[in-house]
C-alpha cells in the first residue's frame, strides 16, 4: 500500500485517486491494475508506476503479468532490493524455485545482513536436511535469534543430528520473546 500512495504525489491529472483507493480498499487489484494501465499506458517507463502495476497484478494472482513488470523494473533499477524480493516471490509462486533462489542470492550479495532473504532462501530447500539449508538457517538465526520459525527449523535439524546441546541455545532466545509458542 505504501508504494501505491507514494505515486499520488506524481500522478497525472487524469488519475482518480479516490477511485484507485476504493479499488485497493475493496481488494480489486486486477481492476486497479487495469485502471492504472488505462491512465499510464502500456509502454510506461516510470519505475514507480511499473512497480505499482506489478504489485496490483501480484496481489490479484496474475503472476505472469507481475513477473513481466517486475522484470522491466529490474532492468530500470537492477539493484532494487524490493523489486528483487517481488521477483523472488512471484517466481516462487509460479514454481520457478531456482529462479527465486537466484533472486534471494542476489539480495544477499547486496545486503549480507538481510534476515528475510536468508529465511526465504532456506524455505526454498524442500529437503528435511541439507548442508546448504542448515547454513542458511544458522545465518538467519544469527541475524535474528528470536524468530520462532527459524529457531524451530534449525532446532529440528539439530535434534535429528543428535546435537541436543545446540538446541537449547537456539530455543532459549526465541522463547524469551514468545514463551507461549507451541512449537
Amino acid at each position: 500500500m505504501l508504494l501505491c500512495f507514494s505515486l499520488f504525489a506524481q500522478s497525472p491529472a487524469s488519475l482518480d485517486k479516490e477511485k484507485l483507493f476504493d479499488l485497493y480498499q475493496s481488494q480489486k487489484y486486477g481492476d486497479a491494475a487495469a485502471y492504472l494501465k488505462s491512465v499510464y499506458g502500456d509502454d510506461n517507463n516510470d519505475f514507480k508506476v511499473i512497480t505499482q502495476i506489478g504489485y496490483c497484478y501480484s496481489m490479484s494472482g496474475n503472476t505472469a503479468e507481475a513477473e513481466k513488470l517486475y522484470t522491466k523494473a529490474n532492468l530500470l533499477q537492477p539493484q532494487s532490493i524490493p523489486v528483487l524480493f517481488s521477483l523472488a516471490s512471484v517466481s516462487s509462486r509460479r514454481g520457478k524455485t531456482e529462479k527465486a533462489k537466484s533472486y534471494y542470492e542476489e539480495i544477499i550479495k547486496l545486503d549480507s545482513n538481510n534476515f528475510t532473504a536468508y529465511k526465504q532462501l532456506a524455505g526454498l530447500h524442500p529437503e528435511a536436511f541439507s548442508i546448504q539449508k542448515l547454513k542458511l538457517l544458522r545465518l538467519a538465526n544469527k541475524l535474528n535469534p528470536t524468530d520462532a520459525d527459524i529457531a524451530f527449523d534449525i532446532s529440528d535439524m539439530y535434534m535429528k543430528m543428535n546435537m541436543f546441546g545446540l538446541v537449547d541455545s537456539i530455543i532459549k532466545p526465541a522463547l524469551v520473546v514468545d514463551s507461549t509458542n507451541i512449537q
